[in-house]
């Protein structure tokens, strides 16, 4: 059982068959994620450009957040899963929630673990891994597309590759 379900930190997790508390196994902890992602969640892919010697370097970073008035549910997160929380404030009214937000590898491997899951983000978590997909084969220096003979290949070509290496 969860340490900050023990601690009262969190809210409890709904009752099993076997009537304990808490998350049995695995397939049941995703199964609860997904429902937040499906209800207060989303999934997209932020784009970064920075400049280094007059040349932009693009990276696109693939998320999964969840927002949250409920703090203890965006703290269970980030201890089954990682990544950060957090604090946005509307200034109209005043009121505050929490962001959950993972990034990059374990943004998508999430993604494919909640997929069966999901009933109203499937469509967007298909674009997530399509989008990834394509960024793998994205030259990190010049940004065009090219196709990949090898499994963590960067570059389109050998001189992008050379002028990065320069660069950096």
């Amino acid at each position: 059982m969860n340490t900050f379900i023990k601690a009262g930190l969190m809210p409890s997790l709904p009752k099993t068959d076997n009537g304990r508390d808490g998350v049995v196994n695995e397939r049941e902890k995703i199964a609860f994620t997904a429902g937040f992602i499906d209800a207060d969640g989303h999934f997209c892919v932020i784009k970064q450009t920075k400049k280094y010697k007059e040349k932009e370097l693009i990276y696109k970073y693939p998320q999964v957040v969840v927002v949250q008035k409920d703090p203890n549910i965006c703290y269970w997160l980030k201890n089954n899963y990682g990544g950060s929380i957090g604090n946005q404030r509307n200034k109209k009214t005043g009121s505050t929630w929490k962001m959950w937000t993972l990034r990059g590898k374990k943004a998508v491997e999430l993604a494919k673990k909640v997929q069966p899951y999901l009933i109203t983000k499937k469509e967007k978590v298909e674009i997530l891994f399509e989008i990834d997909k394509q960024y793998k084969n994205t030259c990190k220096y010049c940004g065009k597309q090219f196709v990949s003979n090898f499994q963590n290949q960067k570059f389109c070509n050998s001189e992008c590759r050379v002028k990065n290496s320069k660069v950096i």
